[in-house]
């Protein structure tokens, strides 16, 4: 079994998609399936071939990105939430939140210079994608662990037990099993896991602890590299390219061959050039802008020309009890905790320059702007006004 990252994200690929060649040779996938989640026959397509079988392996890929289930998860099963999460759409109702599947008629950013879904349905989107998202759980879950004192390292390498068919599976949890049960269940499903033993499933009733054995045991880069990569910091070749592990190399089929490297921390992209670099300062200019905060390790921003009239600090799915607000003689400071010192000041705009009500927002479902010791009670007690 090849175990190196590439094949674990083909792995995830495959399964998560439903376009998985041995499934589908074995008769487990069939014809209609594919069908179904192409969004059309084969014919649409790829005129040449009358059957989804005739497909070559880089076909067979690129419809795998595209494929969406009946709940309109794209891809890797990417929805609304995440990519919002992410900075590539934004949309008050979507999937989680007020509406039933992944309708994706709200608006794409242009990060990255993806403006639609279909500019997302390709692999160059999706990988560079799914390993932000890699980075941005393994943050959520670090950050979540550490209010208990705990950390990754305190689980990896110790199992778990579920029951399939009336027989005990013990689990190990790797690295990977926890990237892949993230992704399925979200950081907070794999932090109850972790921290109190509870087994969630996905809508297709799938354990987070199958998951777990099913991606288990693959090599992946470090969980320090993995967070860089979410966070903006690792340059150069996007996507796939840039967190291949030393020695490996891709050949012309995409393949990795794998030169023995075990894993571990060591930095995804061995160039010196592509090492993690110092975020610039934001320079906000005419018009409304949006500050999106985001677990983003040790990335602090200076904001110059934030306008109290029309600009907004929008704190996304943060909590709050990860959230500090300061006021300081150089401007307001919005620190996220537990992360590496992450956080924006705006330069010269104090509290009592900003309405709470004009100038922040959060993720409609979530809470931190109205909670108890949330961004209005910080913000009140610093001199701003409702």
């Amino acid at each position: 079994m090849c175990t190196t990252y590439v094949c674990f994200l083909a792995a995830l690929l495959a399964f998560e998609s439903g376009w998985d060649r041995d499934r589908y040779n074995a008769g487990i996938i069939q014809d209609w399936q594919l069908t179904q989640w192409a969004g059309g026959p084969v014919e649409t397509y790829y005129p040449h071939h009358a059957s989804w079988s005739e497909l070559t392996d880089d076909e067979w890929k690129a419809m795998s990105y595209r494929s969406t289930n009946s709940l309109g998860f794209v891809g890797y099963q990417f929805g609304e939430a995440l990519l919002i999460d992410l900075g590539y759409y934004q949309d008050d109702v979507y999937y989680g939140a007020g509406s039933a599947t992944n309708t994706w008629d709200g608006t794409w950013t242009g990060k990255r210079g993806i403006g639609s879904l279909d500019n997302f349905r390709t692999g160059e989107a999706q990988t560079f994608a799914i390993q932000e998202a890699f980075g941005y759980n393994l943050q959520i879950l670090q950050n979540q662990l550490s209010v208990y004192g705990k950390s990754l390292d305190n689980y990896i390498g110790t199992t778990r037990n579920y029951t399939e068919q009336g027989q005990t599976v013990s689990v190990e949890l790797t690295l990977s099993g926890i990237l892949a049960a993230s992704h399925l269940r979200g950081a907070w499903g794999t932090a109850s896991l972790l921290l109190t033993d509870t087994v969630s499933t996905d809508e297709n009733g799938t354990s987070i602890l199958q998951y777990i054995k099913q991606f288990g045991g693959y090599e992946t880069p470090g969980i320090a590299a993995l967070i860089a990569f979410h966070d903006g910091k690792v340059v150069g070749d996007e996507g796939l390219g840039s967190l291949l592990l030393p020695g490996e190399t891709t050949g012309s089929n995409g393949a990795a061959s794998d030169g023995g490297n075990s894993g571990g921390d060591t930095h995804p992209d061995e160039d010196p050039e592509a090492r993690p670099q110092t975020p610039a300062d934001i320079v906000f200019g005419e018009g409304s802008d949006t500050i999106q905060l985001a677990y983003a390790w040790g990335s602090f921003q200076t904001v110059d020309g934030f306008d109290p009239t029309e600009d907004r600090i929008d704190f996304g799915s943060l909590p709050g009890a990860d959230l500090l607000i300061e006021d300081t003689g150089e401007g307001l400071k919005v620190t996220v905790k537990n992360n590496g010192g992450a956080g924006y000041l705006l330069k010269d705009i104090h509290a009592a320059d900003l309405s709470i009500a004009n100038n922040v927002a959060a993720a409609l479902w979530n809470p931190v702007i109205t909670e108890a010791g949330g961004v209005a009670d910080q913000l009140r007690g610093l001199g701003s006004r409702d």
